[in-house]
């Protein structure tokens, strides 16, 4: 039988989920961990590795411990008080595997920014102006892109990974019932435990979609931007 990734209690997901690796020279983000080995070549421009740059903050990496440490949060053996319910754990990996959706979204639009051009205050009055999730994903990163945020998926989802479709799916789905329970105190019967297993299964596609997007988008900017500096 297949081991899941929601399956995991000992094991750090951070371990598991965190390397994305940048090349400082041609600035693909991949997976390849030979990266953090001095002198690897790059599978892309060939040029040797100084050593592995991750491309993703340590605040991403303590969000996976935070969703995996509240899923499998212990349940008290002692006898519990009448209505009592163990929906808390589901309910606030949702919430944190939400929060870690609009924490990618922002480090790529950051990043995006910055190989763009702009300064940080321009960067920072463009967040401000789409400071919401949604207003990022419907307003800011069209405009920056020229693409719908459906176009996107579709893209990288017949271009890189076909699952990027059915992984978005279900973050919709996840960022509703968050919705619901942030806006309506709506806490019990809002999830199920599979669904959230099934959020938590998806998180290495959630991080490969915000790298494919680096790949697609920051990094032939990057490399315009140094080879005007170098030219």
């Amino acid at each position: 039988m297949q081991r899941r990734l929601s399956d995991i209690k000992r094991q750090n997901l951070q371990t598991v989920l965190g390397p994305h690796l940048e090349c400082p020279h041609c600035h693909i983000v991949d997976t390849d961990m030979e990266r953090i080995t001095v002198g690897t070549p790059c599978n892309t421009c060939g040029k040797p590795s100084p050593g592995g740059r991750m491309l993703y903050s340590l605040r991403v990496l303590d969000l996976l411990e935070m969703i995996q440490a509240t899923f499998h949060a212990p349940i008290p053996v002692e006898p519990h008080l009448p209505g009592y319910d163990t929906a808390h754990r589901e309910t606030s990996a949702i919430a944190s595997i939400c929060t870690l959706e609009e924490v990618l979204m922002t480090h790529f639009l950051e990043r995006f920014g910055r190989a763009r051009g702009l300064a940080p205050d321009e960067i920072d009055k463009a967040l401000g102006q789409h400071r919401t999730f949604s207003k990022r994903q419907t307003g800011l990163l069209p405009k920056w892109t020229g693409l719908q945020w459906k176009e996107l998926v579709a893209l990288e989802a017949s271009t890189t990974a076909p699952g990027f479709t059915s992984m978005n799916e279900t973050m919709s789905e996840a960022r509703r019932k968050r919705n619901t329970l942030a806006h309506e105190g709506a806490v019990y019967g809002l999830v199920d435990r599979e669904f959230v297993a099934a959020c938590i299964d998806g998180l290495p596609l959630l991080m490969a979609f915000y790298a494919a997007l680096h790949n697609r988008y920051a990094r032939p900017l990057l490399l315009e931007r140094k080879a005007m500096l170098t030219g």
